[in-house]
């Protein structure tokens, strides 16, 4: 079964990236640029997961995280922050991020969601 995941940030190039990435490894993507776009994305289809940056217009991805939880969709946050408080109980991977770190948590992340509505790491 091939599972979808939407990629949330405001820098193309980094969509772009992980876009590649993840379809090389048979996943199906979704792409948004902020995180009003990535709500109504989630809305009309919702995803088996969704990778966001924490900085973004518009809806920052803490907020999105939890409008998302609310749903029962899985969140993974993408941050440059060392310590940042407002990331616990959230998965996250560090920017700059290490691809093959990127595919073992989305990898993760699926397999620990299934149907649960938990995020928590």
């Amino acid at each position: 079964m091939e599972r979808t995941v939407l990629i949330v940030d405001d820098d193309r190039h980094i969509v772009g990236v992980l876009a590649a990435l993840l379809e090389d490894e048979g996943y199906r993507v979704r792409r948004a640029y902020d995180g009003m776009s990535a709500l109504q994305e989630a809305e009309v289809a919702p995803p088996d997961l969704v990778l966001s940056d924490v900085a973004m217009p518009k809806m920052n991805g803490l907020a999105l995280a939890q409008r998302l939880r609310d749903r029962g969709i899985p969140v993974v946050l993408l941050s440059a922050a060392i310590a940042d408080p407002r990331l616990a109980g959230v998965p996250f991977v560090r920017k700059p991020f290490d691809l093959d770190q990127v595919l073992d948590t989305v990898a993760l992340h699926l397999a620990n969601s299934g149907n649960q509505a938990s995020v928590n790491a």
